[in-house]
């Protein structure tokens, strides 16, 4: 009996009939296996599973967005495989009060996420101008060979640090203000870079999804000088569901 691989959930009488290709060399189908009131989404795999690569990690992400088109989609992450049909029916039946309780608080609501980056250059002599102190570390080694400043350098580069996680902290204070107001929920993360003001997901109601671009339009648009934003989805829940 072959392996399942399961890329998430769906009330039964949403789940579409096939949604084409989707992980694996070739491309294997990806099906609908319903048991009572709920699917999963799951496409056949071999003895070998499903190597994380760059195709089958886009694959993924492609079959449940063509999923979320039909209705509510609760995503597992990559890689999640079951040993066979049997399997995946008993967890559908044994958690079956506990996906359609996340399907219906998750109707209608879908996955926005929002990046800023500060401009290095601008950032940069905004902190100079700012702390006084750092610009006295930066004049102490102006025109210094690098070995023999060596400990002030590493000092200047904890004062820079220091002050862009304040300018962070209040920046990203202020845009999170803005936009939560147009979200059911919002769910924050670390950031991936040092010059990364926010990291964000929103939950959005589906109705509520041109409101909420014009917000980040506006907010990207006042802080251009300063950030470059990227907004991304809208995709299916990852943020806001445990059903991974």
């Amino acid at each position: 009996m072959d392996a399942l691989y399961v890329y998430g959930y769906m009330r039964a009488a949403d789940a579409p009939p096939e949604l084409g290709g989707g992980v694996g060399e070739p491309p294997g189908a990806v099906v609908a296996v319903a048991e009572g009131e709920i699917a999963a989404l799951v496409t056949e795999v071999g003895d070998a599973g499903i190597a994380p690569r760059r195709a089958n990690l886009m694959a993924h992400a492609d079959v449940l967005r063509r999923a979320l088109e039909s209705g509510p989609v609760l995503p597992l992450k990559f890689g999640v495989i079951l040993p066979g049909e049997p399997a995946v029916r008993n967890e559908l039946n044994t958690r079956a009060a506990e996906l359609a309780r996340l399907l219906d608080a998750l109707q209608d609501r879908l996955e926005m996420s929002v990046s800023a980056l500060y401009r290095e250059e601008v950032v940069l002599r905004e902190v100079l101008s700012e702390n006084p102190a750092v610009a006295d570390a930066q004049r102490g080694i102006q025109g210094r060979p690098e070995a023999a400043t060596h400990f002030q350098r590493i000092r200047l580069g904890e004062l820079v640090a220091q002050a862009v996680e304040a300018k962070r902290e209040a920046d990203g204070g202020a845009i999170l203000r803005e936009l939560e107001a147009h979200a059911v929920a919002v769910a924050t993360d670390a950031p991936m870079h040092e010059r990364m003001v926010v990291n964000a997901a929103f939950l959005i109601e589906r109705d509520k999804l041109e409101e909420f671009d014009s917000a980040v339009e506006r907010v990207s648009r006042e802080r251009a000088p300063r950030m470059q934003f990227k907004l991304l989805g809208p995709h299916p829940p990852h943020s806001f569901v445990g059903a991974a």
